[in-house]
């Protein structure tokens, strides 16, 4: 990226800043606070023991498995990619 398209970035009209900002925030709002709100609700529901009594049930307990399982398959590979992306880059960029 040049310096003066970086400047340009930076001499954005305050509008354009807040615009996308907010819109930023929404899309927060809306993706990921949202549907986590709504989960909490409805596992809530009937009350905080009968939540953590259905956590002991062995479908909760798979789920919570093969969860920790897809997580510990998926962070170390995405990482793998994520670096060797960043290595092309740095190297053309050089």
């Amino acid at each position: 990226m040049s310096t003066t398209s970086h400047q340009n970035s930076r001499n954005a009209p305050s509008w354009a800043r807040l615009a996308l900002i907010i819109a930023a925030w929404a899309t927060f709002i809306v993706f990921l606070v949202l549907p986590l709100a709504i989960v909490l609700i409805e596992a809530l529901k009937m009350g905080v023991a009968h939540f953590f009594d259905s956590m002991l049930e062995a479908d909760a307990i798979s789920a919570l498995k093969l969860t920790l399982l897809a997580v510990a398959i998926s962070v170390p590979l995405n990482l793998a990619r994520g670096a060797s992306v960043n290595m092309i880059f740095m190297v053309k960029a050089s």
